[in-house]
């Protein structure tokens, strides 16, 4: 007989294995496309063990988005807090990124999923996934909307794109990175191909205007 430890730890991994495939779901085929059907399959899992863990998709959607939300923003506050020049901020925050695709194999579909959010909101569609019940952090898009803003300011970055152009544009860099990984993992992690982090800093450098 399984002791009680035992048995929140299989629950535990068997919801992270659904979680999993949700956002893997949605990467691919889009919050609205995705289906109970398409994620339980996924999973290997029934629909009743789905809805043991989540009464519905939103509710697997939110929490997809909770997991990380923090991460995304808080890991970087206290190292960029002492960095005065804002080009090596931003080089701090994509070597990051850079190293957690390396190491992490959902990485890159958490952070595809979160980059598309950002795009899917800007374009309004009709059906529009769910928002984060959680706004404790700002996503992404603000994230580096603001780091550039506070850039410009200091003469660090270019003033030829708004900060909100600047953060979109690093934004859509780093989905096609992501989402190399999430297409081909392993031919990606095999051949290491990464763009250049000099070169994309060179992109927003007021020196180069």
């Amino acid at each position: 007989m399984k002791n009680n430890s035992t048995s929140k730890s299989a629950n535990a991994d068997r919801k992270n294995e659904i979680l999993m495939a949700g956002l893997k779901t949605f990467c691919e085929k889009s919050y609205e496309s995705t289906t109970i059907d398409d994620i339980t399959k996924k999973a290997k899992c029934s629909h009743g063990l789905f809805y043991h863990y989540f009464k519905s998709k939103r509710q697997l959607f939110n929490e997809i988005l909770s997991i990380r939300r923090n991460d995304f923003n808080s890991e970087f506050n206290e190292e960029l807090a002492k960095i005065k020049d804002y080009r090596e901020k931003l080089k701090v925050i994509l070597n990051k990124l850079f190293s957690n695709l390396k190491t992490d194999d959902s990485f890159a579909y958490f952070y595809f999923f979160f980059i598309s959010q950002c795009f899917t909101h800007r374009d309004k569609p009709k059906k529009a996934p769910p928002k984060c019940e959680d706004n404790k952090t700002p996503p992404p898009h603000i994230f580096y909307k603001n780091l550039f803003s506070e850039g410009q300011r200091e003469g660090y970055f270019t003033k030829k794109y708004s900060p909100r152009e600047c953060s979109r544009l690093l934004l859509s860099i780093i989905q096609g990175v992501t989402l190399s990984y999430v297409i081909s993992p392993k031919e990606i992690r095999l051949n290491k191909h990464f763009p250049s982090i000099d070169f994309i800093i060179d992109i927003f450098d007021k020196e180069n205007e």
